[in-house]
């Protein structure tokens, strides 16, 4: 996420950023699951739970600034979304409990813990591409304190081979060059190229900046030098968009359009002009099958996009499972990377 910035009216903001910047006040103010066939969409059962890693970090050593409400926006879902439900199931990771080799891929040495589980939420400092930590890891091959969704010595430094959903509340991390999307195509979705490896459905995240915080000054005195009378509050921004990301998820919308709705209500500040820029990369995947009981033969669409959180809606087969169903006759794979709904990059 991004850290500071502040705006002066009779009633002002303070905005703290998820980035990754040094911080001052910035001014601006599986093993495969059952299948069914429903309306022609091939479809997960819920006979497991699915796995959520909920990563939520606060505590940074400089140069970056610490967060609030990181942890507390974590916790939302997992009370909300989690606590009850019986097809997904929680795990956290808070401050120094999380560490970049837990992200980092088994081909650099990585822990490759993230493939315990389907879906991953990520809330801490950000920015292109990266998600930073406040601790600091080494393999032979890597060394720091960040994920990337990259390569190093053509090696992937993160990949899938059981996540379905990442969702990053950090700064900037979607905002992609066409360079930057198509590495991420190559080594987080397609396994140096092969389409037929791809179990990820997509990544939420950001273009923009997000807020952890902002401050509200509330001027009692209309005489501005007074300042005996003013009233300040903090607002935890994005411990208010995991509330409304869960209460869209709950009223049934599906993941894409709870997470674009609940940052533009929680993080759009029109009073300086910003608004946010929710962005995803997620993948389009055609296929033709053979009906085994007609001979016929059918042609789906999946829009990875139009998916449900487990328990409100439908959850789609991985494209990995799809791809290599044995009634599948041809398919045609796409990632799309969408900026604030607009298409930007095909792959």
């Amino acid at each position: 996420m991004c850290d500071k910035a502040s705006f002066k009216t009779l009633s002002s903001l303070i905005l703290i950023l998820l980035t990754t910047t040094i911080i001052l006040p910035y001014i601006v103010y599986s093993n495969v699951d059952s299948h069914i066939i429903i309306a022609n969409k091939q479809v997960i059962k819920p006979t497991t739970s699915y796995k959520v890693l909920l990563v939520g970090i606060e505590d940074y050593p400089p140069p970056y600034s610490s967060l609030m409400y990181t942890i507390d926006a974590m916790e939302v879902i997992k009370e909300e979304l989690l606590d009850g439900n019986n097809y997904a199931d929680g795990t956290t990771l808070y401050n120094d409990q999380a560490r970049p080799k837990q992200f980092w891929s088994q081909y650099i040495g990585g822990e490759d813990y993230i493939n315990n589980f389907e879906y991953v939420f990520f809330a801490g400092h950000g920015n292109v591409t990266t998600l930073f930590f406040s601790q600091y890891d080494r393999t032979n091959y890597y060394n720091g304190s960040k994920v990337v969704f990259d390569e190093v010595l053509g090696r992937p430094i993160v990949y899938s081979h059981r996540v379905k959903w990442f969702m990053l509340y950090a700064c900037h991390v979607l905002n992609l060059s066409s360079n930057k999307f198509e590495t991420i195509v190559y080594y987080l979705f397609y396994k140096n190229g092969q389409k037929t490896n791809d179990y990820l459905h997509g990544v939420l995240g950001a273009s923009s900046s997000l807020f952890d915080r902002y401050i509200r000054y509330n001027y009692e005195s209309k005489i501005l030098s007074d300042k005996s009378s003013n009233t300040s509050i903090i607002i935890p921004a994005i411990k208010y968009t995991a509330e409304k990301f869960s209460q869209y998820i709950q009223q049934g919308y599906n993941l894409k359009d709870a997470w674009y709705k609940s940052i533009k209500d929680t993080q759009t500040f029109r009073e300086i002009g910003f608004y946010p820029g929710p962005a995803s990369v997620y993948v389009i995947l055609d296929v033709t099958m053979l009906d085994p009981f007609t001979g016929q033969t059918y042609h789906i669409t999946y829009d990875y996009s139009t998916e449900h959180f487990p328990g409100y809606g439908n959850v789609y087969s991985d494209p990995y499972v799809l791809i290599n169903n044995p009634f599948t006759i041809n398919y045609s794979l796409e990632v799309i990377y969408d900026d604030n709904g607009t298409i930007i990059y095909t792959y």
